[in-house]
């Protein structure tokens, strides 16, 4: 467990985001990432372990990073969804969802899933031109067999990520 004095470490971060969600649009809650964040929280409330347990330094770097995102959140959410703050928010949520790659090995849900669609998007391409000797209307067979390979490698590779406890 994540305690500091006695406390648990993400508790009221998560409360205080539940609180502000409740006030949001849905599209406005999606475009800000808060239920990752919140999930976020969750896992690492829950004592997430480091895959290189001897880096202390990286685990508190991740807890300041996650303090900062966390106050960035709340900072665009009261200042009025402005779009610069939107953009700085998550430009700073991007990396810190790397850095908690690197450091935790864990991804946010869908990430996977993208991940391989694009490598489907570019084989289906090139199968889609190797097929484009044939006859040029194959061009796009090429791309939805890609498209579907990598949709359905992704969400296996997905739903193992997440019994593995790897996703948020």
């Amino acid at each position: 467990m994540c305690d500091i004095g006695g406390e648990k470490m993400y508790e009221d971060q998560i409360k205080r985001l539940n609180i502000l969600k409740k006030d949001l649009d849905k599209k406005v809650v999606v475009k800000l990432e808060v239920e990752p964040m919140v999930g976020l929280m969750s896992l690492l409330e829950n004592g997430l372990e480091p895959l290189n347990p001897k880096e202390d330094s990286a685990v508190s770097e991740v807890q300041q990073l996650v303090a900062e995102v966390e106050e960035m959140l709340e900072a665009v959410i009261e200042g009025g969804l402005d779009k610069a703050s939107i953009r700085a928010y998550q430009k700073a949520y991007k990396a810190m969802t790397v850095d908690i790659k690197k450091i935790y090995g864990i991804e946010p849900a869908g990430a996977i899933v993208s991940q391989y669609l694009a490598v489907g998007l570019s084989i289906g391409t090139g199968l889609g031109v190797a097929l484009l000797s044939v006859n040029p209307a194959f061009i796009s067979l090429g791309i939805g067999i890609g498209l579907s390979l990598g949709v359905a490698l992704g969400s296996a590779k997905e739903k193992e990520a997440k019994k593995s406890g790897k996703m948020y």
